[in-house]
């Protein structure tokens, strides 16, 4: 079956569910017939679109299979994020909206209905599924719905070592670096897995997210081993961004315009620090497809990689995520694997699209409604909702992102309009310019059409 078939199938499986059931379908006891693929999703934390230039092996890896350069985390935060990698579902339908308060974090998932998560439907069709590394904020043990095996960070998350993780009903403590422990758990899991039995494994780093120590933020500390950058590695990209400590933030919200421009010096220690961690996840996937070599297993694994957000690195005076800018945004997702098409695509994709792709090329049903689509079948001239929640309030700020457009309304009552064909660098905001009055319009009423959505009803095509 071709994916567009396949996803038109997905769809309509979907329409037959009533919209006000946005969690659970019914769970299928089996699905497509005939031999499954591996599949190994791995993903990383603050992790940049442009931070791929630090990840040479992985780059390589997916020569073989599809890079989709226009992809984005619609709702660029930890916890949100994941919960979108887990249902395939926005946070009006997940029930998480932000990493902590009465919307955020583990419990909001709960609440919501954490069953039927992208592992179950994996479990469902006979996969052996386990989860290895970071989870959703505010997890404190326990196994994760729909795994055989949860080996998940649950205290002192964020230390470089002497973090504890849950473990099969025990919390066990650790010396080595997180990096090293996970990408050894993930080499173990798949010499372990069985034969005849297919498995899905989600490998979740840390890396390159900063560190906690004593109570205070410091950048990642990378395994020992990895002290020096490559002299082309040097230079933060954020140097030689035109929004990097922008000069006229009088357009931006009240919220972020009368910030103090960004220490370059402090940048460049938190830039080596990021990428020396990259390299070690570098050198952690390459150790992991060794194994899948080994183990005759490669040929029949699917492997996709992305990262839950990207994270603004003195780009608009910002050092931090969960903005509605590009280096916020835009995040990597690389696939490759039996059925996977070699080349590059510059299809608008999402976060949200890859449990619906994976069960797609895997031939496993969804155990959910899918706000998202198979990538490799997403509609051309796309729109997508993004979006981002508070400590204390359901948002903060929402709207469109289109191949061209970003728009966005703030709960302040401020809005937000970059033409990013003529001002890539989001420089010029063009709200309320009488130019630009009808384009406004037409992208608010796109997000009125989006901003409740769920299933088919968030696919749609810029105006």
């Amino acid at each position: 079956m071709s994916r567009i078939l396949t996803v038109a199938l997905l769809i309509s499986l979907a329409l037959l569910t009533p919209t006000a059931n946005r969690g659970a379908t019914a769970r299928p006891s089996s699905a497509t017939a005939g031999p499954h693929p591996n599949v190994l999703l791995i993903y990383v934390d603050d992790m940049r679109a442009d931070d791929l230039a630090f990840m040479p092996y992985t780059r390589s890896l997916f020569d073989g299979g599809t890079r989709f350069s226009q992809a984005i985390s619609p709702h660029p935060l930890c916890c949100p994020a994941r919960a979108e990698l887990m249902t395939g579902q926005y946070a009006q339908n997940n029930g998480v909206h932000h990493n902590r308060g009465q919307w955020g974090g583990n419990e909001a998932l709960v609440r919501a209905g954490d069953d039927h998560l992208l592992p179950g439907w994996f479990q469902d069709a006979g996969y052996q599924t386990s989860y290895v590394g970071k989870y959703l904020n505010g997890y404190d043990g326990g196994q994760i719905p729909g795994t055989d095996s949860s080996e998940v960070l649950m205290r002192r998350t964020y230390a470089p070592t002497l973090y504890s993780t849950w473990q099969h009903g025990t919390v066990r403590r650790h010396r080595e670096a997180q990096t090293t422990w996970m990408a050894r758990r993930s080499r173990d899991i798949i010499r372990d897995s069985p034969a005849g039995r297919p498995f899905f494994l989600t490998a979740a780093y840390l890396a390159p997210h900063a560190n906690k120590w004593h109570g205070n933020w410091i950048p990642p500390v990378p395994p020992e081993g990895y002290d020096h950058l490559r002299r082309r590695d040097r230079r933060p990209p954020s140097f030689d961004d035109p929004a990097f400590n922008e000069a006229d933030m009088s357009d931006k919200p009240s919220t972020i315009s009368g910030r103090d421009k960004t220490s370059r010096d402090a940048v460049r220690r938190h830039h080596k620090a990021r990428v020396l961690s990259l390299y070690a996840v570098d050198d952690a996937i390459r150790s992991t497809v060794r194994t899948l070599k080994r183990e005759g297993k490669l040929s029949e694994t699917i492997i996709a990689f992305t990262s839950d957000n990207g994270f603004q690195l003195g780009e608009h005076r910002l050092w931090n995520k969960d903005q509605p800018y590009q280096q916020s945004l835009r995040v990597p997702f690389m696939v490759r694997g039996p059925g996977v098409a070699a080349g590059p695509r510059d299809d608008l994709v999402t976060t949200v699209d890859i449990p619906t792709t994976l069960a797609s090329l895997a031939g496993v049903t969804p155990g959910r409604l899918q706000d998202g689509v198979d990538a490799f079948a997403a509609p051309d001239d796309r729109a997508v909702l993004i979006q981002s929640g508070a400590d204390d309030a359901e948002w903060d700020w929402r709207g469109v992102y289109t191949g061209r457009w970003t728009y966005v309304e703030h709960t302040t009552g401020e809005v937000e309009l970059y033409d990013r064909a003529s001002d890539p660098a989001e420089l010029e905001n063009l709200a309320g310019r009488p130019a630009h009055l009808d384009d406004q319009q037409r992208l608010a009423g796109v997000y009125q059409s989006l901003r409740n959505c769920a299933g088919s009803e968030c696919v749609t095509t810029a105006p």
